[in-house]
């Protein structure tokens, strides 16, 4: 038995690194776990993985940045579970190198997953939520509170992510619906890594999990809150 036992829980991006730390920490705290990415394999791979932690599972194939695979997704999840009771955007694109450097793609590419998409998948899921009086989380990081020169648009996205939480909390409070924005500093997936290379992370992806967890089972954060997540493991 776990303290989210009945609860349904959805996390974009949810098939590796930081997500799927996340929907791990969800199914082992008794949540059924609706997931999503683009590939169609890493997806199976982590849907059977969390299927095996004993709660129920699903695993979609969705772009965030696509409407039509916005809506699907989350029809989808209230067609097989009947509900939403937390909503986590996970999902991130990281392009290195200054402004000079980059590619007009890589900067629509860069709003449109970590900006667009969660503002979108939030307006879809709103309904949900306040019928369950859920939670929202946006996964941000430290880049949303701190410019760094090597990632500017990154940086903007993220700073747009934590405003967004901290704006949507107060229209939420009235339907007793909670968001918090989650922080990391750097943290060992394969994003950091083909940004950074071999230099290592301050984190591992289940020190941000656990800082989720945290805040699903206290109330003491303020709704709007930008977390920054600590050292657990």
């Amino acid at each position: 038995m776990g303290f989210l036992d009945g609860k349904v829980a959805v996390v974009t991006g949810g098939d590796r690194g930081i997500g799927n730390a996340i929907a791990r920490h969800l199914a082992e705290s008794g949540a059924d776990v609706a997931i999503c990415g683009r590939s169609r394999g890493e997806l199976e791979k982590a849907g059977k993985a969390l299927s095996s932690l004993g709660t129920d599972s699903l695993a979609v194939v969705a772009d965030v940045t696509k409407p039509a695979d916005r809506k699907r997704l989350v029809k989808t999840v209230l067609k097989e579970f009947g509900r939403i009771d937390i909503w986590v955007n996970n999902a991130g694109v990281l392009f290195g190198g200054g402004l000079a450097k980059k590619k007009e793609k890589e900067i629509d590419r860069t709003i449109d997953v970590n900006l667009r998409g969660p503002i979108h998948l939030s307006a879809l899921a709103l309904p949900a939520l306040r019928k369950s009086k859920g939670i929202l989380i946006n996964i941000a990081s430290i880049a949303g509170k701190q410019g760094f020169a090597d990632m500017p648009v990154y940086c903007a996205t993220k700073f747009g992510v934590i405003g967004f939480t901290e704006s949507i909390a107060g229209e939420l409070s009235e339907y007793g619906v909670r968001a918090y924005a989650v922080c990391p500093t750097s943290t060992q997936t394969h994003m950091w890594e083909s940004f950074a290379g071999r230099r290592p992370a301050e984190h591992v992806p289940d020190d941000v999990a656990l800082e989720v967890i945290g805040l699903l089972k206290s109330k003491k954060a303020k709704s709007g809150s930008a977390i920054d997540v600590r050292k657990h493991v």
